[in-house]
């Protein structure tokens, strides 16, 4: 990048951005605010100088992250407070405060810096054909449930899509959309990380598949107006059933249940896979709790049991990703395609 400057003419504060491409010079005009009316032009660099100042509340430190001199970096913050009229910072025997004036600013050069990183990133996916990757993370088993239902239709909409799936579990791949190496998540609730922004796709309720020699039939009632078969928990008190283990998201839904039915089951068999407490279920080695919607085809065919909504055993999936992060024009229409497919599957 060439030059960066924020411009002040007539009121209105400018800034833009000066890069190169072949043959000639491009200048977008990122973001327009109102200021004092005067004429003045300010690198970037000093926006970011300011930054670490009200981060660092403290020009020494600041100085020393910034690897410049202190008395050069007392004037470059006159001379930003100088072009935009007003003080930015206090100083007090303790290091800087930020000023009402000043707080303005600071947001104001968060955003220049934000949408420099983002059309940096933009030219720089144009140029190299990353534009076309867009990174997906989610367990094992929403792969083997969600993937069918969207990543055909979107590869056949954009086939020049490259999609890498990273699997692992719910809380690791929080972390990697956080650490920006996973642009889009499809995850389970509860979220348990600050900075995502989510909305629910799919939407899920556990149900009960007792053994076949199981002795459930006096449990089970049905609600008015309500045809499904329903299953009291009071089954569960006495009889062996297979889970997922209690770090899972899965397993925290089912021991709320458990409280709020007041019952302590007797638990038989942990597992972290519900592909492979399906796979017990069908050869009746315990009764288990499971997602409706990920069955297998054969439990789908045997009886199973709804849990009473008082019980909230519901259990949603979301799509997550990293609050205000860059993301590329391959993630953006893959979260609009995910949005056009909310409670389709």
């Amino acid at each position: 990048m060439d030059n960066i400057i924020i411009a002040w003419r007539h009121k209105v504060l400018v800034y833009l951005l000066y890069f190169s491409v072949p043959n000639r010079q491009v200048i977008i005009k990122l973001d327009i605010i109102e200021l004092e009316r005067r004429d003045v032009f300010m690198k970037i660099q000093n926006l970011k100088y300011m930054m670490v100042v009200a981060q660092e509340k403290s020009i020494t430190k600041a100085a020393n992250k910034l690897f410049i001199a202190q008395p050069a970096l007392s004037q470059i913050i006159k001379q930003v407070e100088k072009e935009v009229g007003a003080s930015i910072f206090v100083r007090n025997t303790s290091g800087v405060t930020l000023t009402e004036e000043g707080r303005i600013f600071l947001d104001f050069a968060e955003n220049v810096a934000r949408d420099e990183y983002r059309y940096k990133k933009r030219i720089e996916e144009v140029r190299s054909n990353a534009a076309r990757e867009v990174r997906v993370g989610l367990t094992g088993t929403q792969g083997t449930y969600s993937l069918p239902y969207f990543l055909p239709q979107f590869k056949k909409k954009y086939p020049m899509a490259r999609v890498t799936l990273v699997e692992n579990n719910s809380g690791i791949i929080e972390r990697k959309i956080l650490d920006g190496t996973v642009d889009i998540g499809l995850i389970h609730p509860p979220i348990q990380v600050d900075g995502l922004e989510n909305f629910e796709i799919s939407h899920d309720d556990f149900v009960i598949i007792p053994t076949e020699q199981s002795h459930y039939q006096r449990y089970i009632y049905y609600r008015e107006g309500d045809d499904r078969p329903y299953l009291d928990l009071k089954f569960l008190q006495d009889e062996p059933i297979a889970i997922t283990t209690p770090q899972q998201r899965s397993r925290r839904l089912c021991d709320e249940v458990f409280l709020r039915a007041g019952i302590e089951p007797r638990i038989l068999q942990e597992s972290k896979n519900l592909i492979t407490l399906d796979a017990l279920a069908q050869v009746n080695y315990a009764t288990v709790l499971l997602p409706r919607k990920q069955l297998s085809a054969e439990l789908k065919r045997r009886a199973y049991f709804f849990i009473d909504p008082k019980y909230a055993a519901y259990y949603p999936l979301y799509v997550s990703v990293a609050k205000g992060a860059y993301r590329s024009s391959m993630t953006e229409k893959l979260l609009a395609f995910l949005r056009s497919l909310i409670y389709t599957f």
